[in-house]
């Protein structure tokens, strides 16, 4: 196993200094899925998934390399740059002080020097491992040492990693799923400890998987989908940031709806949320996810409070549309008109959700990729009639340039405070400016009423 993971580390920094972003990221989640405690890696990691555009996900690394090594100047220069790419400015001038401060007390020898191609700072503290001179004045020099002392990191740190891995995965296992409860409550680090170390795969026919997810939770997947299954199949969560907040504002006895649920992750974890007393309806346009959804309410053993419609939220009920579903990413599916697409494109109807929700709505998430001012539009019985509803609504000003400043004053002019799930779940204010700003981001608000906050 060492030396297939000094293999797969090798393999990400080609790929990295290939500036092949995507390579780089399988590499090092390899080399992290057979050794995960070294923080080298995840730092390496954070970095192709952030020149790679998924932000989010790199700051998560970030953030799990200086779990494993705390206090390393670097560590929170690139978590403080995340940040501010993520709209967090506070956050982000916190640990960019933080920085600051740590690097003032490292020795001027052992400072990182210039960073090298694709990011990469060039971590001269390593060379205390005795692999070059600390005063070599080739840059060519001081790279070829950093890799080797990196490396020899990576050696020395994957004995300490396996001697506890057996013992951590047991202890995990034996903890049982994660709760609701727990989900609020424990940190990070340890959700996502605990979600890695239950997280299963079973492959079965027809380009159909199952994996243990959220501790526990079981979900369908399609095996094509490069998008969402992964994460799934490796890791065992998804947006780790939105989860935890959705599950401290979904409780006992609500009635919610997912609009746009795709496999049904955040469905299910609402499904358990909102117990037997509860009620959720699930909204998935895509027939052969909506099937897989299905199952994944069934094998949960939510089906009695769960109800899964295979129609398209919009303004209007009854109109023939048809979804364009880019190549292995379901997930990223948008809507266009009836006459519109080719023939493998996937036919829907359109359904307005005045027109099937309850009397009585408590939560919404609603993530359908663009279309979420036509769902609004389609809500405004159910909002009107509903004061103390809450909703995760994603926006993307880059999706919807045309419309965006409209739809925002719509939002407010029902009453509704603007404010963002941040990526420590806490809920922020923000404006329209804001908003606009994150394009091609996406946010996901979270609006409330004041008297309901």
């Amino acid at each position: 196993m060492f030396s297939l993971t000094r293999h797969c580390v090798r393999r990400g920094n080609a790929e990295r200094d290939a500036h092949r972003w995507l390579g780089a990221q399988r590499a090092y989640a390899r080399a992290l899925r057979l050794t995960p405690g070294l923080a080298p890696i995840w730092m390496q990691y954070g970095h192709a998934l952030k020149e790679a555009g998924a932000v989010a996900d790199a700051l998560l690394a970030y953030r799990r390399s200086d779990e494993l090594e705390p206090n390393l100047a670097d560590t929170h220069r690139q978590i403080g740059h995340a940040l501010e790419l993520l709209g967090h400015s506070d956050l982000a001038r916190n640990h960019i002080a933080r920085s600051a401060a740590l690097a003032s007390q490292t020795p001027r020898e052992c400072q990182p020097g210039p960073p090298a191609p694709g990011g990469m700072p060039v971590a001269l503290r390593l060379l205390a491992l005795g692999t070059a001179d600390p005063h070599a004045e080739s840059y060519a020099a001081r790279m070829a040492a950093a890799a080797l002392a990196t490396e020899l990191q990576v050696v020395a740190q994957m004995l300490r990693a396996e001697i506890g891995a057996v013992a951590q995965a047991t202890q995990a296992d034996c903890m049982g799923p994660v709760t609701i409860e727990q989900l609020r409550d424990l940190s990070y680090a340890e959700l996502e400890r605990r979600f890695r170390r239950q997280a299963q795969f079973w492959g079965m026919a027809d380009h159909v998987g199952l994996c243990r997810t959220i501790g526990g939770r079981l979900i369908f997947v399609d095996t094509r989908d490069f998008a969402l299954s992964p994460h799934l199949m490796v890791t065992g969560f998804w947006e780790l940031w939105i989860t935890r907040a959705m599950a401290r504002v979904v409780r006992p006895g609500m009635v919610v709806a997912d609009v746009g649920a795709n496999l049904g992750y955040y469905t299910v974890l609402m499904a358990e949320a909102v117990g037997p007393t509860g009620r959720v309806l699930a909204f998935e346009p895509n027939p052969a996810i909506a099937e897989l959804l299905q199952r994944t309410v069934a094998v949960n053993g939510h089906g009695a409070t769960t109800n899964v419609d295979a129609r398209a939220a919009s303004d209007v009920s009854g109109q023939d549309v048809r979804f364009h579903m880019p190549a292995g990413q379901p997930m990223n599916a948008t809507m266009v008109a009836a006459d519109q697409g080719g023939p493998d494109w996937v036919r829907a109807t359109t359904v307005a959700l005045d027109d099937v929700l309850p009397a009585r709505v408590d939560f919404l998430k609603i993530d359908v990729e663009g279309a979420e001012y036509l769902v609004w539009r389609g809500l405004t019985r159910t909002i009107a009639a509903n004061p103390g509803i809450k909703i995760f609504l994603e926006v993307n000003a880059g999706r919807m340039p045309t419309v965006i400043s409209a739809f925002l004053h719509e939002i407010q002019a029902a009453g509704f405070a603007l404010a963002y799930v941040g990526a420590d779940s806490e809920i922020r204010p923000c404006d329209e400016a804001f908003i606009v700003a994150q394009a091609p981001h996406d946010v996901i608000l979270m609006l409330a009423r004041p008297l309901a906050l």
